[in-house]
């Protein structure tokens, strides 16, 4: 679609970071925040908002990039000039030129097909295979299904369970033989059926 018509791409992502601005963080992104005042809370998020920043949260990744920021479609260098915001949905506005190659501007966010930011990722990746025994791991209001960040919950399970055997107390024997339904060759008393 950007490439028909970069245009009326731009008018709907305008218009959406609009109504981002004009919305306050929930009850949700005001308790991660708070959270983050009594222990170590690292947030990943695939939301192209910046409602946990407006809460308080210091995000560690947006997996998908962010509404409110944008950059060049030709060099990817970040744009930092103003943005015109429509308070109404309109069919087109042109997007702004990037002052270092003359590109087009285009909102900051992963579409279909793109790759995620590398930075990103990496980040994501790191805080999740550090994830020890004791740590927590919040997967919130999302369907589960797409990829590659679907599969990070399965990750941070298999991370912290690794870490946990690997930290287990090794059995110390007492010199006891074992119970006899643990011995080779015998079975545990069976019930009866009555």
């Amino acid at each position: 679609a950007w490439d028909d018509d970069p245009a009326f791409v731009w008018a709907w992502y305008a218009w959406r970071a609009g109504l981002v601005r004009s919305v306050e963080p929930n009850d949700g992104h005001r308790a991660l925040a708070a959270w983050a005042g009594h222990a170590d809370v690292e947030i990943i998020t695939q939301n192209v908002d910046d409602l946990h920043e407006r809460a308080g949260s210091e995000v560690l990744a947006h997996v998908h990039g962010s509404l409110l920021s944008f950059r060049c479609a030709e060099c990817q260098a970040p744009y930092e000039g103003a943005v015109d915001v429509p308070t109404e949905p309109v069919e087109r506005i042109d997007p702004p030129v990037c002052p270092r190659c003359g590109g087009l501007v285009r909102p900051g966010v992963v579409w279909f097909g793109e790759a995620l930011p590398e930075r990103e990722v990496a980040a994501a990746l790191q805080a999740i295979e550090s994830l020890g025994p004791t740590d927590l791991c919040l997967v919130v209001g999302t369907s589960g299904v797409v990829f590659p960040v679907a599969g990070w919950p399965a990750i941070a399970r298999a991370t912290a369970s690794l870490e946990a055997r690997a930290r287990a107390p090794r059995r110390i024997s007492s010199g006891r033989a074992p119970p006899p339904s643990s011995q080779e060759g015998t079975s545990a008393p069976r019930r009866q059926a009555s």
